[in-house]
Parts: C-alpha cells; structure tokens; sequence
C-alpha cells in the first residue's frame, strides 16, 4: 500500500516537472523567437533604408550633374547672343533690335526665350516661345546676383527655376555690351521630358512591395515625395503620427516601436536614415515583424509533446518490465 502511494506520488511530481519544463522551454522559445524576428526585420529594413539613401544619393548626383551642363550651356547661349547683339547694333547703328533678330538669335542658340532689361530690371524687350511659363521667371529676374552682371561686366548669372507644374527654367543673364542693360537667356524644359528623360526619385521606389518589404517613404523633411504605398505620395509629415514618432525617436540602425495613430491600436517597427537631400523610412506592423514566432512556438510545443510521449511511453514500459519481473 505505501510503495503504491510513493509511485503515485512520484508520477504527479514526474508529470508536475514535465509541465512546468515544458513551460519554461516554451517561454524560453518564445522569448529567443521574438527577439530573431527584431533582428530580422531590423536588418530587412536597415538594408532596404541603406539601399534607398545611396540610390537618392546617386540620383542627386546625376540630377546636379546634368542641371550643371545645362546651365552651362545656356551661359555659353547667352554670351554668343550678347556678343551677336552687340555686333549687329554697332553695325545697323540701332540702338534696341527688332523681334525678328531676337527670335533669330534665339533660334540659333536653341533657346526658348531672350530678355532685354534696363539696369533696374524692368523689361525692355522680350521674345519667347512659352506663354505660360514666362511668369514663373518674371518672378526671378530681379534677383540682386543676376543685377550685378551690370556692375561687374566678367560675371555671369546663372541658375534654374522651378516652375508651378513641375517643369523647369534655366535661364543665364550677363551684361549688356552695347549699351546699359542684361540680358537674359532662358530653356524652358516641359513637364513631360523631366518626368521621363530625368531619374526620378520615385523610380527608387520601384519593385518594393508593402506586405513583404514594408513601407518605404522618401521625405523632404516637409511632406512625402514618393513610397511604395501611392496612398502616401504628396501626405504632409504632420499628417502621419507613425513617421513622426520614427523620426523624432530614431537611433541609428535600431527599431523604433511606435503606434499606428489609428483606433485599432496597432503597432509597427520603423527607422529612418538620412541621404544628401531626403529622409528615407522603413516601418512594418508588427504582424509582419513577428511572422515565424507562431511558427517556432508551435514546432517546440509540437517536439516538446513527442519527447515526452516517447520518453514517458519508454518508463511505462520500464514500469511494466519491473511489475512483471517481480
């Protein structure tokens, strides 16, 4: 009767430790999962982020590299118009040219449009070929720097404009040699040519998919510029609580754990890193952060139930050895 009592009792601690192992393994399992998928994810997003600011990176380089050509090239535009004007109006003794030698020196140079002002600035004379975008560089020209091309004849003006649709103005002003005045050389490049001969920053941003990569979103510092989630393109920063949170908590290379801002409660794991000109971010749920820990904790329940299956099936019939031996 009391070897009877011993042996029960000593199942019910063999069974009590068996629960109790097999409780710390899973919370151990658990623990080790949760902080593989962190890890995954934060090097995931740190990759793509990484990726992203070197692709800006270089794309503001070609950007620059070929806004540097182009102004050149209208500089040069510019001087060979000044010293054509200048050689025309000391030979038809002339003091202002006519429309017809404004849209020939045009014409010659590839130019969109020339500008006769006084010293002051004020348009003397003008002849383009855009109507609509010529406002956008009336806004430009009395700049102080393009002024003093007047006082200081060697220097020449040269800068690009950013027009209202998104197009451009490159536009290049030097002294007048004839007489008291500048003159100003403008290219009017459409909307069209930039969005499709220009790398773009939201070519970046291309084969990046939400669910597996998470969200991307390239800022200015003011609103977002481009991402992979259109939804976002043109939001304002103030607008979005989870890129506010990343950026005003961001260190480095590590995760920031931040709320979705909606009535759900969600959370997502974000970072931010910084290029030449952009701020790029990388933020996930956490239901994509934490996608394997299911998966582990289910396999270890599942091999943790067959270990002890076979172990205790072995000390039954270990017991059942021992009851017959006796």
């Amino acid at each position: 009767m009391k070897l009877k009592k011993s042996s029960g009792y000593l199942s019910y601690r063999i069974w009590a430790l068996e629960i109790v192992s097999g409780i710390i393994l899973l919370c151990l399992a658990f623990w080790i999962s949760i902080h593989a998928d962190i890890s995954n994810a934060a090097q995931r997003l740190f990759s793509t982020v990484n990726y992203v600011k070197e692709q800006c990176n270089n794309n503001q380089k070609m950007e620059l590299a070929s806004e540097t050509k182009s102004l050149m090239r209208i500089m040069e535009s510019a001087e060979y118009i000044n010293w054509n004007l200048a050689s025309d109006m000391e030979k038809s003794g002339f003091e202002e040219p006519d429309q017809t030698l404004l849209e020939n020196y045009a014409k010659e140079s590839y130019v969109t449009g020339i500008l006769l002002l006084s010293p002051q600035g004020a348009v003397e004379q003008e002849y383009h070929t855009d109507e609509r975008n010529v406002w956008d560089l009336y806004e430009n020209i009395d700049a102080e720097a393009l002024l003093d091309v007047w006082n200081f004849p060697e220097k020449t003006y040269a800068s690009r404009v950013d027009c209202e649709d998104g197009s451009h103005i490159d536009l290049a002003a030097v002294g007048r040699t004839d007489r008291s005045g500048i003159l100003v050389a403008f290219y009017h490049t459409s909307k069209e040519y930039c969005h499709i001969f220009v790398n773009s920053i939201e070519q970046i941003q291309t084969g990046y998919s939400v669910k597996q990569d998470g969200t991307i979103v390239i800022s200015n510092g003011e609103e977002i510029v481009a991402s992979n989630d259109s939804r976002l393109v043109g939001v304002s920063m103030d607008d979005n609580e989870i890129l506010r949170t990343i950026r005003r908590r961001a260190e480095g290379s590590k995760l920031v754990h931040v709320r979705d801002g909606g009535d759900t409660g969600g959370r997502s794991f974000g970072l931010m890193e910084q290029s030449r000109n952009y701020y790029i971010y990388a933020y996930m749920p956490e239901r994509e952060v934490f996608n394997k820990t299911p998966q582990n904790m289910l396999f270890v329940a599942l091999a943790y139930l067959l270990v002890l299956i076979i172990v205790n099936m072995v000390r039954w019939q270990t017991e059942q050895k021992y009851q017959k031996q006796k």
